[in-house]
């Protein structure tokens, strides 16, 4: 293979890399958004549950660790 042809599938590489996360914080971000509003209702209510904040913070965590990978991509 030509140098030309290794850089390209380099770039390639690193595109679809980039789409993969891309996904990946969409579907993150959408149920980071949706346990944090089952967070705050069951707040607002008078009735806070301790598994929606656990997962809201392993969601909050996942989320910026995949934000800072798709950075570096």
């Amino acid at each position: 293979m030509t140098g030309e042809a290794l850089a390209g599938s380099a770039g390639r590489q690193a595109q679809r890399r980039r789409q993969r996360l891309e996904a990946v914080l969409g579907f993150l971000g959408f149920f980071t958004v949706m346990t944090f509003i089952v967070a705050v209702v069951g707040i607002v209510r008078g009735a806070p549950g301790l598994w929606p904040s656990v997962i809201l913070l392993v969601l909050a965590v996942l989320l910026g660790l995949t934000w800072r990978a798709y950075r570096r991509a």
